[in-house]
């Protein structure tokens, strides 16, 4: 994913830090990683013509449950989902007019909202460090 940063966008960031929950005391490592790329939907379209006509949201769910890829890409996301659900975390991921959550190992789109333009990508996430 921060490949994706390089290769496609002008900008982009990374964060991470792990607290504590005071609620239940655990340890959590919180992300995030944005670009201001194209965006999943196209970059995706080279190598999934058929996806042109898709809702943005359409496409980030099956990149996610599909494994879908662009030409020459990798499996970051699809990474990143599988590592929050064995960890029991949660993931949002934003492109363009798409949204999509992690829900107990189950890539949910968020729909029904109009979401303002989020001009490349962005996802986010924490786990649980703590067994």
């Amino acid at each position: 994913m921060a490949t994706n940063t390089v290769r496609y966008a002008n900008a982009g960031y990374v964060a991470a830090q792990r607290y504590t929950n005071y609620q239940d005391g655990k340890n959590y490592v919180e992300f995030a990683i944005g670009d201001s790329g194209p965006g999943i939907k196209e970059t995706l379209l080279a190598s999934h013509p058929y996806l042109k006509e898709a809702e943005h949201h359409e496409v980030l769910s099956r990149m996610v449950t599909e494994g879908l890829t662009s030409t020459g890409g990798g499996q970051g996301y699809n990474t990143v989902r599988e590592f929050t659900s064995l960890h029991n975390g949660q993931f949002y991921l934003r492109s363009q007019r798409g949204a999509l959550s992690l829900e107990r190992g189950h890539a949910v789109p968020i729909v029904g909202e109009t979401w303002r333009l989020w001009p490349g990508t962005f996802l986010s996430g924490s786990i649980t460090v703590d067994s």
